[in-house]
């Protein structure tokens, strides 16, 4: 009997997880099966669109494969995305009030290309920002997130004081310093931009070898300073 010929094609495999899932069905089981459901939902859809194939779902975990590494790593940072995403947009309609979900979910359109969605949630995380500071005219982070929407929104000049307001306020926060550089050398105030992440450096930030990576830092990358401060926290 003649043997039937083997064939072989290379795929790509592709493994996806929800970071601290153990913990948080610890806490809340409700919850985490609640995420699971977003995970297999988001992927069934991410890895069909990208040509994949999921072959197993596997608790808080999927495998799929894809005819080419370059489909799967698109596939990946889609998926990441719209995680982000619903994430951002359940913790909103639990909590319509909190103006930290609604910027954070404002960034993730953005980062997803969907402009006009961007737009109203940006304005959205103004408004309520805005009534928050009302109650609370110290609370650096509300500048701090509220910043970038303003950005986004053309109104440079109001950004640029809410991240002067926010470094005001918490002169050696790190999170805070570091939000308010991104912003400030997106607004092309550069000297300024470094002098918050050198700042935010000596505070302590842990973003580590992001800041060579960061878009936000896109018109320093040549300056000398920042140049110097990448050099300075570089691993030895």
């Amino acid at each position: 009997m003649p043997k039937t010929p083997l064939t072989h094609h290379l795929v790509a495999l592709w493994f996806a997880d929800i970071a601290g899932y153990s913990d948080r069905a610890a806490e809340d089981e409700r919850s985490a099966l609640q995420l699971i459901e977003i995970l297999q939902s988001l992927s069934r859809d991410t890895v069909r669109r990208h040509e994949g194939r999921v072959v197993k779902f596997m608790g808080d975990a999927v495998l799929a494969e894809f005819p080419s590494t370059e489909l799967a790593v698109r596939a990946a940072a889609a998926l990441s995305e719209q995680y982000a995403k619903e994430l951002f947009e359940k913790a909103r309609r639990s909590r319509p009030e909190d103006y930290q979900a609604m910027a954070l979910r404002a960034l993730a359109l953005h980062e997803l290309g969907r402009a006009d969605e961007a737009r109203q949630a940006d304005q959205q995380a103004v408004d309520l920002i805005n009534k928050y500071l009302e109650l609370n005219p110290n609370e650096a982070r509300a500048y701090s997130l509220g910043a970038s929407p303003l950005a986004r929104l053309g109104e440079r000049e109001h950004s640029r004081q809410w991240s002067e307001q926010a470094i005001a306020l918490a002169p050696n926060d790190p999170v805070v310093l570091y939000n308010a550089a991104c912003n400030l050398a997106q607004l092309g105030e550069h000297d300024r931009a470094l002098d918050g992440l050198e700042r935010s450096i000596e505070a302590g930030v842990a973003v580590g070898d992001w800041i060579k990576h960061d878009p936000d830092f896109e018109s320093l990358r040549d300056h000398p300073r920042f140049q110097a401060i990448v050099k300075r926290i570089a691993p030895s």
